[in-house]
């Protein structure tokens, strides 16, 4: 199975969607106790809000980019197989 990538926090209401929907994907498929491999950053969205109020476009891109890198690995693509 691969391992995905999922970058959460925009809405954190919106993450759970994301990740159950994702699951029960994998559970119909290959039934049993199956669930995903996700490897998943999740923002602080006030930051990035704040940043957009104040028209810092270029700093909250720059937050939107840099923090899933946090993971380990991921800039390379060693930890995850689908992005």
């Amino acid at each position: 199975m691969k391992t995905i990538g999922l970058m959460g926090g925009m809405r954190w209401e919106s993450t759970v969607e994301y990740y159950q929907i994702i699951n029960e994907a994998v559970r119909e498929r290959l039934s049993g106790l199956h669930s995903a491999k996700i490897v998943m950053y999740s923002l602080d969205f006030e930051e990035i809000e704040q940043l957009q109020h104040r028209a810092r476009w270029d700093q909250a891109t720059n937050l939107m980019w840099t923090q899933p890198y946090r993971l380990g690995g991921y800039r390379e693509r060693k930890n995850t197989e689908f992005h």
